[in-house]
């Protein structure tokens, strides 16, 4: 079951792709404050019930440069709640320049340069991080999608290994400048001795190139990494992210041949999950804790189901108002698993996919946000006194849909946002927690 619609997308085409579609319902379009409407019925204990499940795959490469995830995420995590898990990286190189002249020329060096993205890290960063550079041995094609299940052959021997302390937010003085921050990988000099040695054809183009040099896979998730504690970003367009080839031509002469990753350059992610011995396995295998309790995680990891079923009974009615609340039940290691900044709801479409619902893309066609009139954004809550993290998000466009008989499933799935890109995880209270649980409030009015 894959989201067709991906957390990652760039708004701006995502609307216009999005005003294709069916004209959706109205998001709280006759609202009125049930003081001011004699009419209008509230509701707050419609009967709930919540179940996790796996994500099969996301789409973690596009064609089109716009609908590709902004980061990569590379690293390895161990979570008593929700098992191991984490992610590596593979990508292609092109040419900034075509045509060099390598003649009688030996390689210095080779160094892989990669730029931290400025969010999305989690995890310990304090603990050394391993990471190991292979060479990818078939062809990464830029006009296919990929999803983050998909892995490409690559060499048995690793061509780069790296250990270093993360520093994610310190800039790296070089020469006399403060640049981005970044890692700085030695990678085995006969990887640029191929490339020195290469016909001159491999260079005219970045199709012959890429032909040539698949690519590299970046491996921060395997066995011997178990000491890794931490996902990390990485923006591979930076202009400091680059692969550079430092050689001495004649014997005299020291040059420097670079090759960058493109926004058109083939770059995905294998995201791995493990949930053996882990809490969430516990829910997965029990539905009745599950109901008491959600687990939600990105990249590869869980989704909720939430269904009403009793909803039958709001027929002949118009909905003013449905809110889907949920609140976070556990916030116990904040400061290393940040809870999600925004959650979004899903429902299946004939094919089994899963989709937006109507008020998430009526919200983002309407005002390029989902706050706005959709919500699922990260609120803090403290009218008992006690601060509680919160999510609400609309769906009365869905329900009302519903009521109307205009879907064969009538499940909802709430998601994290964006999934590809941004490692996190969150521990909701489920449609049974005591103190915790999700409800439905419901403005509506009978119809006669």
């Amino acid at each position: 079951m894959r989201l067709l619609q991906q957390p990652f997308i760039a708004l701006a085409l995502f609307i216009l792709m999005l005003t294709a579609c069916n004209e959706p319902s109205i998001i709280g379009e006759d609202i009125l404050p049930i003081e001011d409407n004699i009419n209008s019925l509230f509701a707050d204990t419609l009967s709930l019930t919540s179940t996790i499940q796996r994500e099969d795959s996301v789409k973690v490469y596009d064609p089109n440069p716009s609908l590709q995830p902004v980061r990569h995420l590379l690293g390895h995590i161990q979570d008593a709640k929700f098992g191991d898990y984490g992610s590596d990286i593979y990508t292609q190189f092109e040419l900034l320049t075509t045509n060099p002249d390598f003649s009688n020329s030996v390689v210095d060096s080779v160094v892989l340069i990669l730029a931290y993205d400025e969010t999305g890290h989690y995890g310990n960063l304090d603990a050394p991080f391993t990471l190991k550079v292979f060479e990818v041995e078939e062809f990464m094609n830029p006009n296919l999608d990929y999803y983050s299940n998909h892995v490409f052959a690559t060499s048995s021997q690793e061509i780069g290994q790296h250990t270093f302390y993360p520093a994610p937010y310190d800039s790296v003085l070089v020469d006399t400048n403060l640049i981005q921050p970044h890692i700085r990988v030695q990678i085995d000099n006969s990887f640029g001795q191929q490339i020195l040695e290469a016909d001159s054809t491999k260079f005219q183009s970045d199709d012959f190139f890429t032909d040539f040099i698949n690519g590299i896979k970046i491996e921060g998730n395997f066995s011997g990494a178990i000491s890794n504690d931490a996902i990390l970003a990485f923006d591979l367009l930076a202009a400091v992210s680059e692969l550079n080839v430092y050689y001495t031509q004649n014997d005299t002469t020291s040059a420097v041949y670079s090759i960058r990753v493109k926004s058109g350059s083939t770059k995905t992610m294998n995201f791995q999950h493990d949930y053996t011995g882990s809490v969430a396995e516990d829910l997965l295998n029990n539905s009745n804790v599950t109901d008491s309790i959600i687990y939600l995680q990105s990249m590869e990891g869980l989704i909720a189901k939430v269904d009403m079923p009793y909803i039958s009974q709001f027929e002949n009615v118009i909905v003013n108002k449905a809110e889907l609340l949920v609140q976070v039940a556990e916030d116990g290691n904040s400061t290393l698993y940040p809870v999600p900044d925004q959650l979004i709801l899903l429902r299946k479409n004939a094919d089994g996919d899963l989709i937006l619902i109507n008020d998430v893309t009526t919200s983002l066609q309407r005002t390029s946000s989902f706050e706005l009139l959709f919500g699922g954004d990260l609120q803090e809550n403290d009218d008992t006194g006690t601060t509680i993290k919160e999510y609400t998000m609309n769906i009365s466009g869905f329900f009302q849909d519903v009521i109307d008989g205009s879907y064969d499933d009538n499940s909802l799935y709430i998601s994290t946002y964006p999934r590809a890109d941004t490692p996190n995880r969150v521990i909701l209270g489920g449609a049974n927690n005591s103190q915790f649980g999700m409800r439905l409030k419901l403005i509506y009015t009978k119809l006669d």
